[in-house]
């Protein structure tokens, strides 16, 4: 699938692991004001800027975007180019089934509850990811 969304209780920094595990994605959060404007104004001239792919966070803050990364991922879809994560949310979660079905994959992250966790974050971040500890 070209695009992964992330999903996670508010305590879970997906955020952190995203930045972490994708290092050489340009990465946006959408919870600045400034950034958020800017995808919302002009969303083709702001994702024309991430072509190659990126990790975009907060992605439920400007849901606009899903329809126009629809249509990138319609002419390209290599698998993994795109990173969004963000809190679930119903109205958002179903935007996303519903525009980009066939083209995303969701995966479930549980919060950090020990330390244990924490030390895979740091010094095993795939093996976390691809384990589902």
């Amino acid at each position: 699938m070209s695009i992964t969304q992330s999903l996670g209780k508010r305590a879970f920094s997906d955020s952190l692991l995203a930045r972490h595990l994708f290092k050489t994605k340009s990465y946006t959060s959408l919870e600045n004001p400034d950034i958020r404007e800017l995808a919302q104004e002009d969303p083709r001239g702001f994702l024309k800027k991430y072509c190659k792919g990126a990790v975009f966070d907060e992605i439920q803050r400007a849901p606009e975007l899903l329809s126009f990364l629809q249509e990138i991922v319609d002419t390209d879809n290599k698998p993994g180019r795109f990173i969004m994560t963000g809190f679930q949310q119903f109205g958002l979660l179903s935007g996303i089934t519903q525009s980009l079905a066939g083209r995303i994959v969701l995966v479930q992250l549980l919060p950090f509850n020990n330390v244990l966790t924490q030390f895979w974050v740091i010094f095993f971040p795939h093996a976390l990811v691809f384990s589902g500890i």
